[in-house]
């Protein structure tokens, strides 16, 4: 089966780029707060370094999956559904560029 390939409309692509890194950067402020807070210390620091250490790996994730999303942009398979590559609804994209399935899947 031959891949989908989608090309982003150029008036698009930039849109979700800034999109995407200014939820890079909003990402990574918050990790850095977060990181410097465990560095402090706090109250109660079993539930505390637990609680933020969890919040640390879902801003890693998070981190990967804008990383992902800038190689498929690249790549030309931004935009597709990961499971049925249907292309994605733009306002979608717009409101959550991360998004990685259509409704129907």
């Amino acid at each position: 089966m031959a891949q989908k390939k989608l090309f982003l409309n150029s008036l698009i692509r930039p849109i979700i780029v800034v999109r995407l890194l200014g939820e890079k950067n909003r990402i990574l402020e918050q990790k850095n707060s977060l990181e410097r807070k465990l560095r402090l210390g706090c109250g109660n620091a079993d539930i505390c370094w637990e609680e933020k250490s969890e919040t640390l790996k879902n801003l890693s994730a998070l981190l990967k999956e804008i990383h992902w999303a800038f190689i498929k942009i690249i790549f030309g398979r931004y935009g597709l559904c990961e499971k049925c590559e249907t292309p994605l609804f733009w306002n979608t994209l717009m409101k959550k560029p991360l998004t990685k399935f259509c409704p129907y899947c």
